[in-house]
């Protein structure tokens, strides 16, 4: 690594949509007061990637030579000693939701709500000089992840709370070998205690809790940035 020097452009682009509709409604039943909530929701991301490197022997990291001449992609990609690494990732996630919220006592309120969710991702690499043609996919069809929580009331600024939910979320990095990552999936537990000061203009709050989780995405430094040509 020492004795070769690198430069390098990335292109990308980015186009990202969502659509989210819920509807509320209060009511009293059980000598209770309830608050439902039911929506869905839509988003779509998608970009392409660009990304080229030349490598020049004979670097020398202690006589660094700074005045070389500026070069975009276009010029780098140019050099028939380059490499050219394109692709492409697409998520598609749409989901359904509730919550339901009962007032039990004066001072203790209960709530209860999950999702279903549905996604599609797919990460492909185009075939260049330097890069074979590659694709992965990866789906995911009615997982559920529910949600549940207690909220008490000690006075009219002050309250204490614990909850349990489960973590379903896509990511978009890929692995060294350019497939997709799995979700990350886990659970998380929380007790907490928050209140009202000032009449209302501060909030504070102090919470203790345990997240349990797997599959979320780290950078590797054994496997990127070294002596390779060219990585993802």
């Amino acid at each position: 690594c020492l004795l070769s020097r690198g430069l390098g452009d990335v292109y990308k682009r980015q186009e990202q949509t969502g659509l989210d509709v819920y509807l509320r409604g209060r009511f009293e039943a059980m000598a209770m007061q309830h608050e439902v909530i039911v929506g869905a929701n839509y988003s779509k991301y998608h970009t392409d990637d660009a990304t080229v490197r030349r490598w020049t022997a004979g670097a020398n990291i202690f006589d660094i030579d700074h005045n070389r001449p500026w070069e975009d992609y276009a010029s780098i990609a140019a050099s028939p000693t380059a490499t050219q690494t394109l692709s492409n990732y697409d998520l598609e996630q749409k989901g359904v939701y509730g919550t339901w919220r009962a007032q039990l006592t004066d001072r203790l309120t209960a709530i209860l709500g999950g999702r279903v969710s549905w996604y599609d991702q797919m990460y492909s690499q185009p075939a260049t000089a330097t890069d074979a043609r590659y694709e992965s996919a990866q789906s995911s069809s009615g997982r559920f992840t529910p949600y549940a929580g207690l909220v008490f009331a000690l006075n009219n600024q002050w309250s204490t709370y614990a909850s349990y939910s489960d973590v379903f979320e896509v990511q978009s990095a890929p692995t060294l070998s350019g497939a997709p990552i799995k979700p990350v999936i886990g659970t998380n537990v929380e007790f907490g205690i928050k209140g009202e000061l000032a009449d209302g203009r501060v909030n504070t709050s102090l919470a203790v809790f345990r997240y349990d989780h797997k599959n979320r995405a780290i950078g590797d430094p054994n496997g990127i940035g070294l002596c390779a040509v060219s990585y993802t």
